[in-house]
């Protein structure tokens, strides 16, 4: 790292972590002790207001108010923050899709010259997340989940229940935001039923923000479904497929006679593991837990009762 992208780092880290020590940021920084002092004194030379406290409770801190007027970025992070915009535009956000577009164009008028051989690659960058295809999301609901949030507010939504043709009105306390197979998915805490929900935001039909506060509890706390442990005998040329998967991670592997594995996790969401038993028959067998074990012979009885005969 060049000495000014390392100056900028300094200063961004400061103001967001607050006080740390030399070691401290010679260790985030990746770098010598030594090196950070020279720093600060660089910085104090281009009059970045610094203090310096000394003793046991000792360190650097950055006055709270100074702006970094000017942020640089190299080709690596234009190149970074381009995909990632092209990975936004298909999450059906339109409240956003103006500010995600003008910033592509801010960010390649940065380029100038480069702008061109840039596009051309991140055209041939595709991003298939098409499971589920959600309806219109309602006008501004991004913005009013995310104000909830922040202000740890209650929640009325107009929820539409396509079973049952039916158009409830629900308070509820909003945890999570979850974007799951092409759709958005809000985890909240029903007052109606007194219980967690889980609500596809295409199906909210209204929803306003309430005085009341939002019920305290961590957001380890959100998902309905409670933890369970996942049991798996796996061809080893399969695991090596998924293991880098999110769903894969943290997974106890035991080798088994044959060459296949053991793979045990503890999991809160199923659905993967069933997708991946059904497009893998032949390498995967789940063992437990048991209510997923009768989902998958209860919709392949299906499927051989619905296609096993010849026409």
């Amino acid at each position: 790292m060049k000495k000014a992208e390392r100056l900028n780092w300094i200063i961004m880290t400061l103001k967001q972590r607050g006080k740390m020590t030399a070691a401290e940021l010679a260790r985030y920084m990746e770098v010598s002790p030594r090196t950070i002092y020279r720093d600060m004194t660089a910085l104090g030379e281009i009059r970045v207001p610094v203090t310096v406290h000394e003793g046991a409770d000792g360190g650097y801190e950055i006055d709270p108010s100074y702006f970094l007027p000017t942020i640089r970025l190299n080709d690596r992070e234009i190149l970074v923050l381009l995909m990632l915009l092209k990975f936004a535009e298909q999450l059906h956000m339109e409240e956003f899709l103006g500010g995600i577009r003008t910033l592509g164009h801010k960010l390649l008028e940065i380029c100038r010259g480069d702008s061109e051989r840039l596009q051309a690659a991140i055209a041939r960058i595709r991003f298939d997340m098409g499971a589920v295809l959600p309806e219109r999301y309602p006008e501004g609901i991004f913005s009013l989940l995310i104000e909830a949030f922040a202000d740890r507010r209650r929640l009325r939504l107009a929820y539409f229940t396509p079973l049952r043709g039916e158009l409830s009105e629900r308070e509820v306390t909003p945890l999570e935001l979850v974007y799951v197979d092409g759709c958005w998915y809000l985890y909240a805490h029903c007052h109606l039923r007194n219980e967690q929900r889980t609500f596809r935001l295409d199906r909210i039909r209204s929803a306003g923000l309430l005085q009341e506060e939002a019920l305290a509890g961590p957001p380890d706390a959100a998902p309905g479904e409670p933890l369970q442990e996942i049991l798996l005998e796996m061809d080893p040329r399969l695991f090596d497929l998924v293991e880098a998967d999110e769903a894969m991670r943290g997974a106890d592997i035991t080798p088994l006679a044959g060459g296949r594995l053991e793979v045990r996790l503890v999991r809160r969401r199923l659905d993967y593991f069933e997708h991946l038993a059904f497009r893998n028959v032949e390498q995967v067998t789940v063992k437990s837990p048991p209510a997923l074990v009768a989902s998958i012979r209860a919709k392949l009885s299906l499927g051989i009762r619905k296609y096993g005969q010849e026409p």
